[in-house]
């Protein structure tokens, strides 16, 4: 499967898959309104994030210290991936949801074939990734290729869950909110400053 800009996946499932990104795209309205009326929820602790360290389009290094305060949310892409399609559609569609926030995305190249410079460019046009908030680095993930994981502001591993999981996108989007709620309530914000994009207040009686 090819993108606008050019830019070519392997995909096994061709109306599988094509069904897949028809329901991706049109996902973020839906969970910014369940965002905003479900109740918060305090994740467990995972651990200290994994050390990592890898490089960007432009040459700069990243590592856990460039991350310290931020929430991050980080996916793979590993060689052969023939699903990388859907994976950077779903991450796009997490760039859209939390857009007004300071949550950082992050996709791990460790295919070879996509490592160098131009290809992490190319990526990052192909799929609108937004400079600043979600960069592609070369380098090995972290965690398991498989999955997908959110970090919180203190470098803890908060969520951790696995691509093949039907409640992928609600519980990575459900996650990353709680930790925007729990990162609010630590640093005693106005609740507007915390509130990924559309989201609005609840009514008050």
């Amino acid at each position: 499967m090819t993108t606008r800009s050019g830019f070519r996946f392997r995909s096994p499932g061709g109306a599988a898959i094509l069904s897949g990104l028809l329901l991706l795209l049109f996902s973020a309205g839906f969970w910014l309104k369940r965002l905003a009326t479900r109740p918060a929820e305090t994740l467990p602790d995972l651990g200290p994030a994994p050390a990592f360290e890898g490089r960007d389009a432009r040459g700069r290094v990243w590592r856990n210290a460039d991350l310290a305060g931020k929430i991050w949310l980080a996916d793979a892409i590993a060689p052969d991936c023939g699903g990388c399609l859907v994976r950077n559609l779903r991450m796009a569609d997490l760039q859209v949801s939390f857009a007004k926030t300071d949550v950082v995305l992050l996709t791990f190249v460790s295919d070879p074939n996509l490592r160098p410079p131009e290809k992490l460019e190319q990526l990052s046009r192909a799929f609108g990734a937004a400079s600043g908030r979600w960069t592609f680095v070369s380098g090995v993930p972290p965690f398991p290729a498989d999955r997908f994981v959110a970090v919180d502001g203190a470098g803890r591993l908060r969520v951790s869950v696995a691509e093949s999981d039907p409640a992928l996108s609600s519980r990575l989007l459900d996650g990353a909110g709680d930790l925007l709620r729990e990162s609010r309530a630590t640093r005693q914000e106005p609740a507007s400053a915390a509130r990924p994009s559309g989201l609005r207040p609840a009514n008050r009686r």
